[in-house]
């Protein structure tokens, strides 16, 4: 889910009755098909009503209102001295400022893999030194890679059941560890895990590890918004002690969150996309 403005949402991409198509949601929760010239790929977010899509013919820089303005980038082969990439797809780096786009040569036979067939790269995160940091599916470490040099490093993260949504804010890198949370120094990539955030489940009588969902930042707090799937919850952690601090009973099993500026807040289901409203005045102390 990706917030588009102060009062809409995108869900992207949203699996109701077998379909795979992008919706915009209001805060009346009204549903309306997100259209962008007909364009489908992988999107970030860079501002206010600014979306880049990578898509099967190109890139482009997309005003975030269904029919708005459509700018599409040129494909660079070699990047100049001044390329500044400030969005990062696993396939491609994007320079918005100058309009250009260079694709990056990241195939799965690249990658050293924990349990090839099941294991690989999935969300990258651009770091403040402009490398990127590599999520990958049922691995114990993440990937850095230096597109410069082309060079692939690993840094070890919690054990082999994978990470994921690799974000960076205020020059440091969060990700997810399945059922933990991690701040992670993108220098030193010295690493801080949480404590295990989502019980484990039971299946056959045996204990199964559960994943958390997908965290969003709230603003100007230092704290994170992580839905847990199987606990029907959201929890706010503070990013410092990275603690649970309060919970938001949400029921369902909420999967992605997306908060506006007033403490409005979406909450998307895992793997419905059924889509709920909230607010931050809701949540209750952690105990």
């Amino acid at each position: 889910m990706i917030r588009l403005d102060n009062e809409r949402a995108l869900l992207y991409p949203s699996m109701r009755s077998g379909e795979n198509r992008l919706l915009v949601i209001d805060r009346q929760l009204n549903e309306v098909p997100a259209d962008f010239g007909g364009l489908r790929g992988e999107i970030a977010r860079i501002a206010d009503n600014t979306l880049v899509m990578l898509h099967e013919d190109g890139c482009s820089v997309l005003d975030a209102r269904a029919g708005g303005a459509i700018r599409k980038l040129s494909l660079i082969d070699v990047p100049p001295p001044d390329f500044t990439p400030d969005v990062a797809f696993l396939r491609a780096l994007v320079d918005t400022c100058s309009g250009t786009y260079l694709k990056l040569n990241l195939s799965y036979d690249r990658f050293e893999l924990d349990d090839r067939g099941y294991s690989g790269p999935t969300q990258v995160a651009l770091l403040p030194d402009k490398r990127l940091a590599i999520a990958i599916a049922r691995n114990s470490r993440f990937a850095v890679y230096d597109w410069r040099s082309d060079e692939l490093s690993y840094v070890p993260l919690a054990g082999p059941r994978g990470n994921g949504d690799p974000q960076v804010r205020d020059g440091t890198l969060w990700m997810t560890a399945y059922d933990m949370f991690c701040r992670i120094d993108p220098v030193t990539m010295e690493t801080r895990c949480s404590d295990v955030l989502q019980p484990a489940g039971v299946s056959r009588g045996r204990p199964v590890r559960q994943f958390i969902g997908v965290p969003e930042y709230v603003t100007g707090s230092g704290m994170w918004l992580i839905p847990r799937p199987y606990n029907g919850d959201v929890i706010l952690v503070d990013g410092a002690t990275l603690q649970p601090k309060s919970l938001l009973k949400t029921d369902g099993r909420p999967n992605r969150a997306c908060v506006m500026d007033d403490g409005f807040l979406f909450i998307s289901d895992h793997p419905t996309s059924e889509v709920r409203a909230f607010h931050m005045d809701q949540f209750a102390p952690f105990l």
